[in-house]
């Protein structure tokens, strides 16, 4: 995670030029009245920032609850998976994992963060685990049972010579732990996962793909029905703050994940442009009771 940036008049430029391609003014004049837009076929559009679009003197992602899927058939799978066990009412949060030698810079995650989360949600069970218990193992069976939402505020890692190159840097015996795609895979996701790690979203876009080949698209095939994430990278206070809202939305006003993240960054003060983060899977369906 690194400072944020404001967004600069080249990229205002041309996302001005893609708004005009992609949401000519008939379009626009049809979406404008919707709550909420799915972005479909992200195999070929998965690298455009719909959210970052300019839409009605703001952005598409600040002005409608906006989501994405790969494919129909993707969208019928989550649909016939069945929504959140009625159980599922927990949260646990695994954050800024402590690692020796490690060169990137520390998480400024501490209790005053982890209290923020849990207020937000005011879950009646919660697992908040940080430094030294920041590992794979809190992403556990036993950890995800009962949750509705997971949390994740840890560095996100690019390698290049793996076919899908994200992955979580997480911790085990102080030393650096990295979970990847085919890792994510076997758990047992909840419902809703928040993925605040830089570049969680990159992976390859290739025509005829049914899921996105990214970590969210990882978090979708191990059960979760609404992944957000992002392809660049995050300030990690804006990320906490877009987190601690979203919960809130979520748990306490039962807003769909699509209207929470808008929501959030309307409340944050933050635009798509300067801190873009999408959301992947059934955006428009609420996955806690009001």
């Amino acid at each position: 995670m690194r400072a944020g940036a404001a967004t600069d008049p080249a990229s205002a430029e041309l996302g001005a030029a893609l708004a005009d391609t992609l949401l000519p003014a008939q379009v626009r004049a049809r979406v404008r009245a919707w709550s909420h837009v799915t972005v479909i076929g992200a195999d070929l559009l998965g690298s455009v920032p719909f959210e970052a679009l300019p839409f009605d003197a703001s952005t598409l992602g600040r002005r409608i609850a906006t989501s994405h899927l790969t494919s129909l058939p993707l969208a019928n799978l989550l649909a016939r998976a069945g929504r959140m066990p009625p159980d599922a009412s927990g949260l646990v949060v695994v954050a800024a994992p402590t690692l020796a030698g490690d060169a990137h810079a520390p998480i400024p995650f501490d209790e005053a963060d982890a209290a923020r989360l849990v207020a937000a949600a005011s879950p009646e069970r919660t697992r908040v685990f940080a430094g030294q218990d920041a590992t794979r193992d809190a992403l556990g069976p036993g950890e995800l049972a009962g949750a509705r939402c997971l949390v994740l505020l840890t560095h996100g890692v690019q390698r290049p010579e793996f076919e899908r190159p994200a992955a979580l840097l997480l911790g085990r015996d102080g030393r650096p732990d990295l979970v990847d795609s085919t890792d994510v895979e076997a758990l047992r996701a909840p419902p809703l996962v928040l993925v605040w790690a830089c570049g969680a979203a990159l992976g390859p876009n290739r025509r005829g793909e049914d899921e996105p080949q990214h970590l969210g698209g990882a978090f979708l095939a191990a059960g979760a029905r609404a992944v957000v994430v992002s392809p660049v990278e995050l300030e990690y206070e804006i990320a906490r703050d877009l987190a601690v809202h979203v919960l809130e939305r979520v748990f306490t006003h039962g807003d769909t994940p699509a209207e929470a993240l808008r929501r959030a960054r309307l409340a944050v003060g933050v635009d798509p442009g300067r801190a873009l983060v999408q959301l992947y899977g059934l955006g428009g369906e609420p996955v806690a009771d009001r």
